[in-house]
């Protein structure tokens, strides 16, 4: 009897250790050790389980030279910046963190003389960067000119929320107001509404994944004032997925609204908006992006290199910084092709 109830038990321990097996455990972050390795005094950082936002009386953490280099130096280019350039526009703070039982999100926060921005990073428990989002900005004040007048006469306020949600999914919302330009705002004054929201989930619990972006005007007419606005959701696509943005941004280029408004020789929305982007991706993923190139040269079909090239040479994007980063680049091919494309706009700005 006792030798059968001793195969039972064995037997019953044998279950239980392949179920423990088979079944996904969340790893737990050790109080953002990386953090901690880093300097950083986590005592201090927001902790982010719900819905947070940036109002005046925040606390945020300033992050120094050393601190932005192990954070950042993948995606940013702290190296550079710090250490060769002596600084960059921006302060850059963390905002907050969230443990997503995986792994640590941290949200930072850039501070400009116009703004702040938000950006976003996934961290493993040994602080390696898995990947990235740029959020844009907590707030922005968009001028409106509603009756064709010289100057606008109107200003869209817009806020933003962040929202780490219990199912493991995450929320943006950008809550917008139309008042007019010169008057405090207040409910009877208000003209319209804008709220954007995206959607986010993770892919296989360490990248992000954008799900949706839904937007909703109080009125139609609203709309008008957020101009290729398909340009401008591509932002909040995640590092990650930089080739699919790349096609993205290459099919709109030659859609017909944006076609026709790169035309325009007085000023032009979808140029701007376009330059931007690339600028921004160009720091983000330098290297995915001369990759993108070196394998796209037909020019009939693929319309990317010029607003690159636009890039360097108005200085939208830092010059220096891609050079910066071309020489560390990993393959031979986009590397070479990188070098010889901007020995060209070199000697184009020399002439």
């Amino acid at each position: 009897m006792k030798t059968k109830l001793s195969l039972l038990a064995l037997i019953i321990i044998g279950l239980a250790q392949i179920a423990c097996a088979t079944i996904p455990v969340p790893h737990q972050i050790n109080g953002y050790g990386f953090l901690r390795y880093n300097g950083i005094d986590v005592s201090k950082l927001n902790i982010i389980d719900g819905a947070f936002t940036i109002e005046e009386n925040t606390e945020l953490y300033p992050l120094e030279g050393k601190q932005l280099i192990a954070l950042l130096d993948d995606v940013r280019h702290m190296d550079y910046y710090i250490n060769v350039a002596d600084g960059r526009d921006g302060g850059y703070s963390i905002a907050g963190v969230h443990d997503n039982g995986y792994f640590s999100i941290v949200v930072y926060s850039i501070e400009y003389g116009d703004g702040g921005c938000i950006e976003m990073g996934i961290y493993d428990d040994k602080g390696k960067l898995w990947d990235f989002l740029d959020l844009g900005y907590w707030y922005e004040y968009i001028g409106c000119n509603i009756d064709d007048g010289p100057e606008s006469d109107a200003t869209i306020r817009t806020n933003t929320t962040l929202t780490f949600n219990e199912d493991h999914t995450f929320t943006l919302i950008i809550a917008g107001e139309m008042h007019p330009i010169n008057a405090e705002p207040t409910e009877s004054n208000l003209m319209g509404k804008m709220t954007k929201t995206i959607h986010y989930g993770y892919k296989e619990r360490r990248y992000f994944e954008l799900k949706e972006i839904d937007v909703e005007y109080s009125d139609p007419e609203m709309e008008q004032f957020f101009p290729f606005d398909d340009i401008t959701d591509l932002r909040y696509v995640p590092k990650s997925e930089v080739y699919g943005k790349l096609d993205t941004l290459n099919g709109l280029i030659v859609s017909k609204d944006v076609a026709e408004d790169l035309q325009n020789e007085e000023y032009s929305n979808a140029n701007y908006m376009i330059t931007h982007t690339v600028a921004r991706w160009l720091e983000m993923n330098t290297e995915d992006i001369f990759s993108w190139l070196t394998y796209h040269h037909d020019p009939a079909k693929h319309h990317l290199l010029p607003f690159v090239e636009d890039c360097y040479k108005s200085y939208v994007a830092d010059p220096g910084m891609i050079k910066y980063a071309v020489e560390r680049f990993k393959s031979v091919s986009p590397k070479n092709y990188a070098i010889r494309l901007m020995q060209q706009w070199d000697k184009d700005l020399e002439q």
